[in-house]
């Protein structure tokens, strides 16, 4: 539970937590998207890098609301998501989510490094879309004719 007069100074607490976050982790993407998925309450389908990463997010936003007097049940510790205690009233929701969308989006490290991984996604899927585009009934492939075989 987080005490009603404290609402402003936990979703405070978390953009720090989640700013001090992403400047220690060096998977910066993996790290904003974990940041983008609490805030917004989904789900992620973790590998095991992904599973550590959000167990020590968990625990650093769980901390910033543990100093500002919000109760995490004991039994709720392990695989608790911290931000579901903001995320059960819309208004505070929606300024965490608008805090750490300021917090990626003020990142030039991160938006370099999603700019030059969307270069690379957006070539692999044009080399794709050519190839199922121009691979002929014999399975080689013509760059000049779409559907074209030898």
């Amino acid at each position: 539970r987080i005490p009603t007069d404290k609402t402003d100074a936990c979703v405070a607490a978390l953009k720090s937590a989640a700013e001090e976050f992403l400047g220690k982790e060096k998977h910066l993407r993996l790290t904003a998207g974990a940041i983008t998925c609490l805030v917004k309450g989904v789900a992620l389908q973790l590998t095991p890098d992904s599973s550590e990463l959000m167990k020590r997010l968990r625990s650093a936003l769980g901390e910033a609301l543990a100093g500002q007097g919000a109760v995490i049940p004991d039994d709720k510790q392990d695989g608790f998501d911290p931000s579901i205690l903001l995320l059960r009233t819309a208004p505070s929701a929606a300024k965490l989510r608008k805090e750490t969308e300021g917090i990626l989006a003020d990142n030039d490290e991160l938006k370099s490094e999603m700019a030059a991984a969307f270069a690379t996604s957006l070539e692999l899927r044009l080399f794709t879309m050519m190839g199922k585009l121009n691979k002929g009934k014999c399975g080689t492939m013509s760059a000049q004719v779409p559907g074209r075989c030898c």
